[in-house]
């Protein structure tokens, strides 16, 4: 079994708080690289 089989390809965290006007998110994406490993992208 691969190690890219185990974790979901795409994930995103949110965090919201109204009272102080905050509202963050994170994208996380694995993805392959050119050498047979695997990169994990951040937005």
């Amino acid at each position: 079994m691969q190690q890219l089989e185990l974790f979901p390809e795409d994930i995103r965290i949110e965090r919201v708080d109204s009272e102080a006007n905050i509202y963050r998110f994170y994208r996380l994406r694995l993805m392959p690289d050119l050498f047979g490993g695997v990169s994990l992208l951040r937005e």
